[in-house]
């Protein structure tokens, strides 16, 4: 077991290994009927959009964005994807292959650097990280980003800094998928490959790193029309919201708390069982995954002679050092979750570069991280679970919605949030696929660097506000209720005769009164925990 681990195994056996993995991963998304991520249904109704309009479909309500918009790659494979799929198997499809293309991207950084040496425990590292917010919430543009970002590296390790006329060429390509991915991940790309060619190249350095900025030239004035672009329609604005008071040792500890890009299911939670506790933190993946680096890290660095590895454990500090000072957004409409964004990017760099000399501390941190997987790999079971027979209903609400309605939704929870992401408050979106329905929750609509964008400038508005109001968690104690309910009823106040039908999941009598105040009291369509509400013939309150 050790020598599979640590030791030189056959491309047989790592194949095995990373196809047992992924099956085991991605069985809870393929054991259910409706699999979505919380971002997801929006994903897919932008996606769906986009084949039409190109092909010169007019639409009063959205339009094709600049071609220089980087976050968009996923988009155009779902598009395809949607041509001849339904759209919920595309949402499986799209959750397992950014799934597994982590974790074989993050496992060719390893066989870049160290070859089938430890590339065991490398596999099994990687499918570890893969179980993370950023895949759960559906942020796949930049999931697939950092692939890319990772075989990137992966090939500048291999080929040790030294970058040739050919290589450039390759490099190019890679820049191209890697910005037309996401931003995030191509930047940093850009900085660890730069980084690293100026410190490894030698005495061919200066040819190396011309080479190195020739493979940017096709991508720079995509990038500098992207930016001007940026510029026009963003606010950029770092923020450290986290960080309130720099010396106060509870700030810190929630600062800390928001780098970690690895909790699915909440930490006052276990899977599957009810009870919640505050001490269930313990079993945070978080904690474990760092208890299990910390090992690992002292059974190599103590040991091992990792002299000619330090410019590549150099390229490991930088980006620890950036995901550690990052902000925690650059502006509401311009990109949230960076530090455990960059933080997901460094561990499986981190996991790339440990090699293992002190057997016993590395098989207990090994021993750590396959207790990992199966903790994560239940959560994941629990969410799939909860969430199909919840979104079946959104499913069989579609009856009650016509093909040209604008639709909008309210999402109430009035239980204790299990999971960060939550599939329900975009559920809606999907009502706009292969239709004319407006779906105003899609919050896609209301940014510029998505593919498709709303056509009217003042619906952009809509669309932001009322995908940031319509979820409700009045079971959490970190939200403020009474602001919540609030903010919405501003929404529906300003918004409401834009609205044909409000499809509401939950109840809660104060909602259920204000929404009396534009929309028929008598729901339309009712089961179980949904309900669609059509506006009132004569809505002048």
């Amino acid at each position: 077991m050790t020598e599979f681990l640590f030791g030189n195994i056959s491309f047989r056996s790592a194949a095995i290994l990373y196809f047992a993995l992924a099956m085991l991963a991605c069985a809870p998304i393929w054991s259910v009927s409706y699999f979505f991520s919380a971002d997801g249904p929006a994903h897919l109704h932008s996606a769906s959009l986009i084949i039409p309009l190109l092909s010169g479909q007019a639409s009063e309500t959205y339009s094709l964005n600049s071609v220089v918009v980087p976050n968009s790659l996923g988009h155009w494979l779902m598009a395809v994807l949607l041509s001849f799929l339904h759209p919920y198997t595309v949402s499986k499809i799209i959750a397992t292959l950014t799934y597994c293309g982590f974790v074989a991207s993050a496992s060719w950084l390893r066989y870049s650097v160290y070859g089938l040496n430890g590339l065991g425990l490398g596999i099994i590292g990687s499918a570890v990280l893969s179980f993370d917010r950023i895949w759960l919430v559906g942020l796949y543009n930049f999931v697939i980003g950092t692939s890319v970002f990772l075989v990137i590296l992966g090939f500048v390790f291999r080929w040790e800094g030294k970058v040739t006329g050919k290589r450039a060429v390759l490099l190019a390509i890679l820049f191209v998928f890697a910005f037309f991915s996401h931003m995030v991940a191509f930047s940093v790309a850009v900085v660890s490959v730069v980084a690293f060619v100026g410190v490894k190249g030698g005495v061919d350095r200066m040819r190396t790193l011309v080479w190195t900025f020739a493979a940017l030239l096709p991508i720079l004035p995509f990038a500098v029309r992207y930016e001007l672009l940026s510029l026009r329609e963003g606010s950029v604005a770092p923020v450290w919201y986290l960080l309130s008071s720099p010396m106060s040792v509870d700030s810190v500890v929630l600062y800390l708390r928001g780098t970690d890009p690895f909790f699915i299911i909440s930490r006052r939670f276990i899977p599957f069982l009810t009870e919640m506790s505050g001490f269930n933190v313990l079993a945070a993946p978080f904690i474990w995954i760092v208890t299990a680096a910390v090992l690992l890290l002292v059974g190599s660095c103590l040991f091992a002679r990792v002299k000619e590895r330090l410019p590549h454990f150099a390229i490991l500090g930088m980006l620890f050092v950036i995901a550690l000072l990052a902000p925690d957004e650059i502006g509401s409409a311009d990109g949230s979750v960076i530090r455990p964004r960059l933080m997901l990017m460094t561990a499986a760099v981190f996991t790339a570069l440990i090699t293992v000399t002190s057997k016993r501390l590395s098989i207990i941190g090994a021993g750590i991280l396959v207790a990992v997987f199966a903790y994560q790999n239940a959560a994941l079971w629990e969410y799939a679970t909860r969430y199909s027979r919840q979104e079946e209903q959104f499913h069989s609400a579609a009856v009650a919605i016509a093909s040209d309605d604008k639709v909008a939704s309210v999402t109430i929870i009035d239980e204790t949030p299990r999971f960060f992401p939550h599939p329900l408050q975009r559920m809606s979106c999907l009502y706009g696929i292969g239709t004319n329905v407006t779906a105003w929750d899609n919050y896609e609509m209301g940014s510029y660097y998505f593919p498709v964008t709303a056509a009217r400038r003042e619906d952009r508005t809509i669309f932001h506000d009322h995908s940031e109001s319509a979820l409700l968690r009045l079971g959490s104690e970190d939200e403020n209720h009474v602001l919540a309910i609030e903010r919405l009823r501003g929404q529906l106040a300003m918004d409401h005769d834009k609205i044909t039908a409000l499809v509401v999941w939950g109840r809660n009598d104060e909602v259920d009164q204000m929404i009396g105040t534009w929309f028929d009291p008598h729901p339309a369509f009712e089961k179980e925990n949904i309900r669609v509400f059509r506006t009132r013939k004569s809505s002048g309150a």
